[in-house]
């Protein structure tokens, strides 16, 4: 795996990092939505009723910026496998703007990334394409 972004921040998401227990290093989904945006987010397991078992639910951190995401959404509509992990994070109280900031590392492989961008949009079984239907 090469760096495809090494570090890219989010658009920020409603939640606060601090009250997510996100750390660095935690792993990261991406998933392309229809608007061509890219949503990033996590599963964290819920700690109340350990003796009933712990459930998964997943908390959205925020988008892409669109340069990023123009980079990065073809892979995700093909299927390319791509390592994404939290590598900084700034709380509020020590930004200049006063906002909570994530960045991200995006790691995959370069050949199929450049492959998924050269190749057109799959065409579902049943429906237009993916272009077609966001027209």
């Amino acid at each position: 795996m090469q760096v495809i972004l090494h570090k890219t921040p989010l658009l920020p998401a409603a939640e606060t990092p601090p009250s997510l227990g996100l750390e660095l290093g935690d792993a990261v989904e991406l998933e392309a939505e229809a608007e061509g945006t890219v949503r990033a987010s996590i599963w964290r397991h819920g700690m109340w009723l350990p003796l009933v078992g712990r459930r998964a639910r997943r908390v959205p951190l925020g988008h892409l910026r669109p340069e990023a995401a123009e980079l990065v959404a073809p892979a995700l509509s093909q299927g390319t496998d791509l390592r994404v992990r939290v590598v900084e994070i700034c709380p509020a109280h020590l930004s200049e703007d006063g906002r909570d900031y994530v960045c991200l590392s995006i790691w995959g492989d370069r050949d199929r990334l450049r492959r998924a961008r050269e190749r057109p949009v799959r065409k579902d079984r049943d429906g237009p394409s993916l272009a077609q239907a966001a027209e």
